[in-house]
Parts: structure tokens; sequence; C-alpha cells
């Protein structure tokens, strides 16, 4: 376009009633009608971009608001310290009518909280099955005891890992190291498909107890095995010992948390009819009126057998303890 056009161009759009209604004039409406066209269409598209751009910020504020009412939010990012202070204060808030302050939270049973939640990363016990039989002998003054276990682990977070057993027992102090060695006897050790007794028998130890006015003991047996960092494994261990026969109870409590628990208690021989058996079972939550009361069973089926079962979570330090009375 020359000059001279772009002039005259310029000319009709500022002084249109300068144009004829000749050529100049047909051109003039058809330039008219291309702007109005043009200037439509860039409005339309910029009202419509922004009526989207109004409903993409809807739909996120929509979106974030839902997730604070869902409380969707993916944690990972959050420090320890900040997630403690977090879980802190939604329960201040689920008790807001119990608690005024974050001190009376502080002086309740809440501090047992972060003791509690380190057991998650622990090792734990899907089933613990133990059963026990006891053989009284007046002759010898002692009660032989036969135990056969299975229990699997898992052991997820593979921290240090390692079986252990330990009796006090009284014997003579005098005892050569070949006698000790039948103190504790293993007939057999197994992780999963593994023989492993012979090796367990070497991580057997016997150690002297200081004499004291408050103790009958003599020795104190221990069998510490360290076992490799598995994710997940079971074992099976029988063995045998004896005590004393003044040792008339025997106890029992879970090291690790553990899913399931069931053990027996058998008195047998020759003289088991002299005696009868009593127990008594404990655990966190597990008592008269607990909504756990049905999962928690102590059941003497005689005077001879007795069995102690949980079908649900337990916590270390759970157990029971086994008396033995004499009754002729």
């Amino acid at each position: 376009m020359g000059l001279g056009t772009a002039f005259y161009l310029l000319v009709i759009i500022l002084y249109p009633d300068s144009i004829t209604n000749g050529i100049w004039g047909q051109i003039y409406k058809w330039f008219l009608d291309i702007i109005k066209l043009l200037s439509s269409v860039v409005i339309s598209s910029g009202f419509i971009s922004l009526l989207l751009e109004i409903s993409t910020i809807k739909n996120l504020v929509l979106e974030v608001y839902h997730s604070l009412l869902k409380a969707d939010f993916d944690f990972t990012y959050y420090s320890n310290e900040r997630l403690r202070k977090m879980r802190k204060d939604i329960i201040l808030a689920e008790y807001a009518k119990d608690f005024l302050s974050s001190e009376q939270l502080n002086d309740s049973i809440y501090i047992l909280e972060e003791p509690l939640n380190k057991l998650i990363k622990n090792k734990y016990q899907e089933c613990h099955e133990s059963t026990f039989w006891i053989i009284p002998n007046s002759y010898e003054k002692i009660f032989k005891k036969r135990v056969k276990s299975k229990y699997t682990v898992y052991n997820y977070f593979k921290s240090e890992d390692k079986i252990g057993l330990q009796f006090k027992v009284t014997k003579n102090i005098n005892a050569t190291d070949l006698e000790k060695e039948s103190w504790l006897i293993i007939n057999s050790f197994m992780i999963e498909s593994t023989n492993l007794t012979s090796e367990a028998k070497q991580y057997i130890k016997v150690e002297d107890i200081p004499k004291s006015e408050n103790s009958p003991y003599t020795h104190i047996i221990k069998f510490s095995m360290p076992l490799q960092k598995y994710e997940k494994y079971t074992i099976q261990i029988e063995y045998e010992y004896d005590v004393p026969m003044f040792d008339i109870m025997q106890s029992f409590k879970l090291m690790w948390p553990c899913k399931t628990f069931r053990h027996k208690v058998y008195l047998q021989g020759k003289e088991a009819s002299n005696w009868a058996l009593s127990v008594n079972g404990f655990a966190s939550f597990y008592y008269a009126g607990s909504e756990l009361e049905d999962k928690f069973k102590v059941l003497p089926d005689t005077e001879h057998s007795v069995e102690i079962f949980f079908e649900g979570w337990t916590l270390p330090g759970a157990g029971y303890v086994v008396s033995l009375r004499k009754i002729s």
C-alpha cells in the first residue's frame, strides 16, 4: 500500500462525511464491518478467557477448601517436630471441652503416646504359641520343664535382632563346665526351614549369682543368639530345664508387641495328681468391662492344665503367672 493510499484511508476514518456514495463509500463500509468483526472477536475471546480463568481459580479454591475439610494433605514435607505439634493440636481440638491448655494435656496419659508410637518401628510378633509341660519330681526336689515354642516375627525396619532365654536355678556351686552344659538342653532350633540346633548350643552361658540371704538361687542360665536382619521369619524351638521345687511360680512377659498370643501349661508325670495349677493373666486394656475383654481369656481346663490367649494386639509386658499348689 502506498503512502498516499494510507493517508486517504486515514482521512476516511477520521472524516467519514467526506466520502461520497461511490466506490470509496463502499470500501469504507466494508472497512468498518471488518473493524467491528475483529473488535467483537477480540472482546469475545478476552471475555471467554476471563471466564475460564475465573472458573479455574474457583475450582482451585474449592479443591483447597475440600482438602482442608477432609484433612487431605501430603504430610511428607513436614518435619517430625511439626507433625507432633499438629497431632497435639488435633487432640486438644478433639477434647476441647476436657482440656483447657496444653499443660493439662501433658499431665494426662497423653504422655504415653510418644513411646507407644515408637513401637510402630519396632519388630513385632504376628503370633506367639508355646506349650509347657511341668513334671514334678519329689525325689530330686525339682520341677522338670519341657517347652515347645513357635512364633513369627516381622522386622520391617531391620533393627538389631536376637533370640534370648533366661532362667534362675539352684545348683551345685562346684559344678563343672560339663555339668553346666546339661542345665539347659536345646533339642531343636529352627528358623524357617534352617536347622540351627548345633549352632544354638554354642550361645548358652551359665553365670554365678552372688550369694545373698534374700535369694536361694545360685546360677543364671542365659541363651542369647544374634539373628540376621530378616524382614519376616518364623522360629521354632524346643528345650528343657529344671528348677528347684520351692520355685512354684512360672511367669512370662512379652518383650515385643504381639498380634496373637496363645500359651498352654500342663502338669505331667507320675506325681502330677499331687499338684494343681492356677493362673493369672495381665495386659494393658484387657480387664473386666473393657471393650477388648472378650479377646483375652484365661481358661483353667482342669487343675492340671491352663490356657492363656489374646486374640488382638498386646503390648510389651503382657503375660501371665502360673502358680503350682500341692494338694496331697
